[in-house]
């Protein structure tokens, strides 16, 4: 086809277009005047009552605020929509500012949601307008800011005083949600740059106030945190140290050979072990595969013996022991080594002695113990096994 012939064809095109939206327009016309008609034939009983008029004018097309419950527009609605919307009818600009006109009407009934899929669409429209995009950016931003997503309304500010550096709706708005967001610095910032232009903004003063008392705060906050890290891992690096002093054995799942690996010396401080006068005191787990259950000895001093702890543990029965057969007595105490063999423990001795034993193992930071009845069958069948 050649460039005449093109011409051609695009102007037919166009006079379709043309042929098509007078129809529209006097299909428009008529159902108006019909509609006029009608109400000029009512009888008086059939008047509006004055408190019913909106409802009834909202009856026809051109005064519609909302979509009908069944979901289906009117043809001649039907007809509007699709020119308003059209790629072929409207540049983007035109689109942008429909999809923004619709987005304030939801923004002013407060549905946010709809808002910010309306605005979304105006931004997709890419149009040359830089002030018309970034009022989409800054609209979306307070919807955003009406429904809590901070971070979302944080961003498109950003987008907005990026195309308008001195918007200043966006810079307020994009002040305030720093705040929110804990971002006192860049609060701050954006705060001077209002007052600059604006220097009777007494919100924006209030703002500035609160964001460097905050700011205060946050930063004494930083600051402690950061000795306590600074103190627990002189502390880590002392308890690694004393338990590589004393020959104590610390695995992992990894099963490494390296007892200052940091999954080992995390392992081992989160589940407490920690100094009492330069003495270890250990979380100890005991285990009663009977009943498939478990206690924690939660400070085990190093120089206490079982006997020491054990009693207090069986001071009283267990909840779950209702044959009453767990007691100082009656009861034996067990490890087992890397090879799964079960060894017996004095209850006299202590728990530093213990740990040291070339065959224990302290596997996840915490120390670990069977405990059987004696002579009971789950000991016997414990035992024939290991």
């Amino acid at each position: 086809m050649d460039k005449k012939e093109d011409n051609q064809e695009k102007s037919k095109v166009k006079s379709n277009l043309n042929e098509e939206r007078l129809k529209l327009a006097e299909t428009l016309d008529k159902e108006l005047e019909d509609y006029i008609s009608n109400l000029e034939k009512r009888s008086t009983n059939e008047a509006w009552p004055e408190d019913k008029w909106q409802e009834e004018m909202e009856k026809h097309p051109f005064f519609m605020t909302e979509v009908p419950k069944d979901g289906e527009l009117p043809p001649l609605l039907q007809g509007l929509q699709e020119l308003k919307y059209s790629t072929e009818e409207n540049t983007p600009e035109d689109l942008a500012k429909a999809y923004k006109d619709d987005g304030n009407y939801h923004f002013k009934l407060k549905k946010y949601r709809m808002a910010i899929l309306c605005y979304t669409e105006g931004i997709k429209q890419r149009s040359y307008d830089v002030e018309l995009n970034a009022n989409l950016y800054n609209n979306r931003a307070a919807a955003h800011y009406f429904i809590g997503n901070y971070r979302s309304c944080y961003n498109d500010c950003k987008c907005a005083v990026k195309a308008l550096p001195e918007y200043p709706k966006a810079l307020c708005r994009l002040a305030d949600t720093c705040f929110k967001l804990g971002l006192y610095d860049e609060c701050l910032k954006h705060c001077e740059m209002i007052i600059k232009k604006e220097c009777d903004n007494k919100e924006i003063m209030e703002l500035m106030k609160m964001a460097s008392k905050k700011k205060k705060e946050k930063d004494y906050e930083d600051r402690r945190q950061k000795m306590l890290r600074k103190k627990a891992a002189v502390e880590k690096s002392k308890i690694l140290e004393a338990i590589k002093e004393r020959g104590i054995n610390l695995v992992n799942d990894a099963e490494t050979d390296d007892e200052t690996a940091p999954n080992i010396g995390n392992n081992i401080i989160d589940k407490g072990v920690h100094f009492v006068d330069n003495r270890l005191v250990w979380p100890v787990l005991l285990i009663y595969p009977e009943y498939e259950t478990s206690d924690i000895i939660e400070k085990f001093h190093e120089d206490h013996s079982f006997l020491e702890e054990l009693t207090d543990v069986f001071s009283t029965y267990a909840d779950w022991d209702y044959e009453r057969r767990y007691s100082l007595e009656t009861i034996n105490l067990y490890y087992e080594n890397e090879l799964g063999k079960m060894t017996l423990v004095n209850i006299n001795s202590t728990l530093g002695s213990l740990l040291s034993k070339k065959d224990f193992r302290i596997e996840n930071g915490m120390p670990t113990f069977l405990v059987l009845v004696k002579d009971s069958e789950t000991e016997r069948k414990l035992l024939k096994s290991s």
